[in-house]
């Protein structure tokens, strides 16, 4: 089970690769001693499923849950409507905001340059504090989507500039798999003479099931 490394006491990656390998290996040279050295009996945990933890103020993780796949594809689809919607306020309210890696939250990498927007606002062309926006995570080998909810917790379209200046929504920070993820881990067991296990069938993207 190389899968759940982090928790809402420590948030983060939900499978950082570095944290993977060192398991497998570790297994690889338990199973290196054993008769016959049955490394393909051994199976290296994926998980299809990520977490999101919420954020309020000071950055304390106000909630964490497990998430499908179906939550990773209604997250830009809603998004994208709350952008549309909010689109005449967009100007006033973008104006002192650069985006989300300013005082991010996370485990530490988050917060580092590399992240690139993934959802366009019809209102401009600025990265403003809501923007959803897709991180590659270069140490651990993770994809990570973040975004901040509207100030009210309803659409954006609901908001009034002012209110927007004031303070910022809550902040959410998705980790699930993609296929880039997976594939370096596949590899991984792959090279280590490892089979893998998933957990589960069904709870990622269809994607995933043409690289096993």
């Amino acid at each position: 089970m190389t899968y759940d490394h982090s928790s809402p006491q420590q948030p983060g990656p939900n499978a950082p690769l570095p944290w993977v390998l060192q398991n497998a290996d570790a297994f690889a040279e338990v199973a290196d001693r054993l008769p016959g050295q049955p490394r393909h009996k051994v199976l290296l945990g994926l998980n299809f499923y990520g977490y999101e933890y919420v954020y309020g103020s000071g950055k304390q993780v106000q909630s964490a849950e497990a998430a499908l796949a179906g939550r990773l594809l209604e997250v830009p689809r809603r998004h994208q409507l709350e952008q549309q919607a909010d689109a005449g306020l967009q100007g006033a309210a973008s104006a002192s905001s650069s985006g989300d890696a300013e005082g991010a939250c996370g485990g530490g990498e988050e917060g580092r340059d590399g992240s690139r927007t993934c959802a366009a606002a019809s209102g401009g062309g600025n990265a403003g504090a809501g923007r959803l926006r897709m991180q590659w995570l270069d140490e651990s080998r993770e994809h990570l989507f973040r975004w901040r909810e509207p100030r009210d917790g309803g659409s954006g379209g609901q908001q009034k500039a002012e209110k927007k200046k004031r303070g910022k929504g809550r902040q959410h920070l998705l980790y699930f798999p993609t296929p880039a993820a997976l594939a370096e881990r596949l590899a991984a067991a792959a090279g280590r003479g490892m089979g893998a296990a998933v957990w589960e069938l069904g709870q990622g993207l269809e994607a995933f099931c043409t690289l096993l």
